[in-house]
């Protein structure tokens, strides 16, 4: 299995937090039980899917909510489970929120999994992301 991480250009801005840099995981295997496997992707189709251990979010140690989606979504030839990720704010206040979503696509020669976390409004970025995955 071909694991391979892209971090974006790190923001110039005085301002910029770990939220303004572009994280992405991309995986490759033979099987798609190789991937499950290292990709901690459950099999259950009754069961929510849960964001893959592959790539967490930003500044884990202060989401205060994840709500797992309780099924997968497709895009074209993907399977794509995701979860929303709520930060904390001062005095209970809504945080920023995120998404984090897992894409898998499956062939006859290799599994391809894609996994990135993305503020709402960045959702078509993942679409075109999927779509120059080859």
């Amino acid at each position: 299995m071909l694991i391979e991480q892209y971090l974006g250009p790190k923001p110039e801005s005085p301002y910029a937090s770990a939220f303004d840099r572009r994280e992405l995981v991309v995986a490759y295997a033979k099987t798609l039980d190789a991937v499950k496997a290292v990709a901690g992707i459950g099999t259950g189709s009754r069961s929510p899917q849960t964001q893959s251990p592959l790539l967490q979010p930003p500044l884990v140690d202060y989401v205060v909510k994840r709500l797992p989606t309780s099924k997968a979504r497709h895009y074209k030839k993907w399977s794509i489970s995701s979860e929303k990720i709520e930060y904390g704010a001062q005095r209970g206040a809504p945080g920023f929120l995120l998404e984090c979503a897992t894409a898998i696509r499956s062939t006859s020669s290799r599994t391809v999994v894609v996994a990135e976390c993305f503020p709402f409004e960045e959702k078509a970025r993942f679409a075109k992301t999927l779509d120059a995955v080859r």
